[in-house]
């Protein structure tokens, strides 16, 4: 069994006792919306990490007996240098998901300018990378600026979150350690709101 999965039965059967847990007669007296939104509230404090529309997925599965569909998150990968490594095959038994390799190299436009060694450790290095996202060049590293500016440009760019949104990013960094790839993840993933005119 997958983290994912056991992960996922887990929150499911913390939503089924939540929503067992209530009295015949406290849940008539409850709107269903106020049902829902206590529960979802509940589990979204539990796992800060997902989002409403999970949340309702494993409530309706809980009062409907409907079927989940959880939409598949996309994740961190580490690339292998291991003969017979596929990374499009890992990526989709992992989740489903294509991946997009974000590693340093020629023709790649997503890696960290910053090294780990030269710049700092990987914890500084991706603050670093935080820190050129939100548009501040680091004066003090020895990344060069160029290098800087262009890795800038390519993290700002509208179409950086249509190439990155829904797809498993992969580095070479080790599951659990500071890597660029998750301030990528956030950027790309988080929710946008259409423009109004």
């Amino acid at each position: 069994m997958t983290t994912a999965t056991a992960e996922f039965n887990r929150l499911l059967g913390r939503a089924r006792a939540m929503v067992a847990a209530m009295t015949p007669g406290a849940l008539a007296k409850m709107h269903e919306a106020q049902r829902r939104s206590y529960v979802r509230g509940e589990l979204m404090m539990d796992h800060p990490a997902m989002t409403a529309e999970e949340a309702d997925a494993l409530i309706d599965d809980v009062l409907y007996g409907g079927p989940v569909r959880l939409p598949a998150r996309p994740v961190r990968l580490r690339l292998s240098r291991r003969k017979g490594f596929n990374l499009q095959e890992h990526s989709r038994a992992m989740n489903g998901l294509e991946a997009v390799v974000v590693t340093r190299g020629p023709g790649r436009k997503w890696g960290n300018p910053f090294v780990t060694g030269r710049d700092g450790d990987a914890a500084y290095c991706v603050a670093l990378y935080r820190a050129l996202a939100s548009g501040f060049i680091a004066i003090s590293a020895k990344a060069g600026i160029e290098e800087q500016k262009e890795a800038m440009a390519a993290i700002r760019a509208p179409l950086m979150r249509e190439a990155l949104r829904g797809r498993n990013l992969a580095c070479a960094c080790a599951p659990g350690a500071p890597c660029h790839a998750d301030v990528l993840l956030e950027l790309a993933n988080k929710p946008t709101c259409e423009r109004v005119e």
